[in-house]
């Protein structure tokens, strides 16, 4: 039986040495693969200039994708400066001009669609002037200065 655990004992080190073996090996492994996956560090080659061309050809692009952006704020801001308007009660542009085209002194005479539209036009911002607004008496004795 002793002569059994002697033989237990041994091969129990003898797995603990291969075991710690085998870790030296992996780490060895790795730490080989790490240098193989990283090359020695190469300071980057500077790009030579771009051809005149090119260069050019980039800044114009730049440009016009300046100018499409400022070109949608403008657009923007105007749409919001329209809505102000409409809020207030004012009239919108296409409508005085409807009305202008068909009243101005210098023009021939409007056509009855001319005249008809420029009157559909007014009756529809007369009618959304009047809702935004209040009406009555209370409403004109507040306008009016004291």
């Amino acid at each position: 039986m002793r002569e059994l655990e002697a033989t237990l004992q041994a091969r129990d080190k003898q797995i603990a040495a291969l075991k710690a073996e085998l870790v030296d090996m992996v780490e060895q492994a790795r730490a080989s693969r790490d240098e193989r996956k990283r090359p020695a560090a190469k300071p980057k080659a500077e790009r030579p200039p771009l051809p005149p061309d090119e260069a050019r050809d980039r800044r114009i692009k730049a440009l016009m994708t300046e100018n499409r952006n400022l070109k949608t704020a403008i657009n923007n801001l105007g749409q919001g400066f329209a809505d102000r308007l409409a809020a207030a009660g004012a009239m919108s542009f296409a409508t005085q001009a409807a009305i202008a085209k068909c009243l101005h002194p210098d023009k021939q005479p409007p056509t009855k669609e001319e005249r008809n539209e420029a009157f559909k036009l007014f009756s529809a911002w007369k009618s959304d002037n009047r809702a935004a607004r209040p009406t009555g008496s209370r409403a004109r004795t507040r306008a009016r200065p004291r």
